[in-house]
């Protein structure tokens, strides 16, 4: 993170994060508040380490980082994550369209693990099928790897699938609320916007996943799960680099459960501000990240869904 960003960020957060002098201490400047919180967020340092390289207590560092993360959710959340409208909307399917070839495109939503340590209650709901505990975080991107909509907080046992439909995105989707209602003529037929999603995912006339079993498809169909997979990478993308930035999402997170949710948000909204801002990503960082959780296929594609998905397959074949 550059100077300048970093400066935006504690302009941004200091009326909520600035503490008053006593009679026996002078309070801590807002800018170290928010450097002691990047480098726990950074590096997942224990707290002793932050505290000896900042010069202030152990359990300072931990009230410290909470309230800042806490801040970052008030303050910067509706700005920084939020699902684009009009114009703004219009850009982000041009930019699919440009930047990865699938046309009348969205978003991709996926799910990734946050690794935890097992909470005292109920530890089975939170272990996953790749054998830890973890809370799932689900993620609808846009072209630039910047997060539009996230859901926190299913234990990772909970399928993406259930996930998905308990969110906000899927009760907008349903609605008619996420997309915006365009219509455009690809292989001949009039179709709507939509998102993709991974074999995980049901298949809905907004949300296309992909044909089952590559090796059996015809080659429009396989030609159709390749594009499918290259545009829908944008948000496996988006988490390995969320993760390779905010190291403390990798690792086991000793957190407890009752305050991971503001500081799992945070890092969502700093990956956003540090995307917009331009900042450099060292791509090697993505290396040991595994991107997103691990969901079966569900169910059969239902003929709502595949009336739109044709088209599709028409257009790449």
């Amino acid at each position: 993170m550059t100077q300048t960003t970093f400066m935006y960020l504690v302009n941004a957060l200091k009326d909520h994060i600035t503490k008053a002098n006593t009679s026996l201490r002078d309070a801590i400047d807002p800018e170290r508040r928010v450097a002691i919180t990047l480098w726990r967020l950074a590096t997942n340092a224990d707290y002793r380490t932050i505290a000896q390289l900042f010069g202030v207590g152990i359990s300072t560092v931990c009230t410290v980082v909470h309230q800042v993360c806490a801040a970052i959710v008030e303050v910067l959340a509706k700005d920084l994550i939020h699902i684009p409208k009009g114009n703004a909307a219009l850009e982000v399917i041009r930019g699919f369209e440009t930047r990865w070839g699938f046309p009348h495109y969205f978003g991709a939503v996926d799910g990734t693990h946050i690794p935890i340590q097992g909470p005292k209650e109920f530890q089975n709901d939170y272990y996953n099928r790749k054998g830890f505990h973890s809370v799932v975080l689900q993620g609808f991107v846009d072209h630039q790897y910047k997060f539009m909509n996230v859901n926190f907080g299913f234990p990772g046992s909970v399928h993406d699938a259930r996930v998905f439909v308990n969110s906000q995105l899927y009760k907008l989707g349903s609605e008619g609320l996420l997309c915006p209602q365009v219509q455009r003529q690809i292989g001949g037929k009039s179709v709507p916007v939509v998102i993709l999603g991974d074999s995980a995912y049901p298949a809905l006339t907004w949300l296309m996943k992909p044909f089952s079993d590559n090796r059996l498809q015809t080659p429009g169909r396989r030609a159709y799960n390749y594009h499918h997979s290259r545009a829908r990478m944008v948000v496996e993308n988006a988490f390995g680099r969320l993760k390779g930035r905010w190291r403390i999402l990798l690792k086991r997170n000793d957190t407890r459960i009752q305050k991971l949710p503001n500081l799992v948000i945070a890092c969502c909204v700093l990956h956003n501000l540090c995307e917009s801002s331009g900042e450099d990503f060292d791509t090697h960082l993505m290396n040991e990240v595994d991107q997103t959780a691990d969901g079966c296929e569900t169910g059969s594609d239902n003929d709502d869904a595949c009336v739109v998905r044709n088209p599709f397959v028409e257009y790449f074949d």
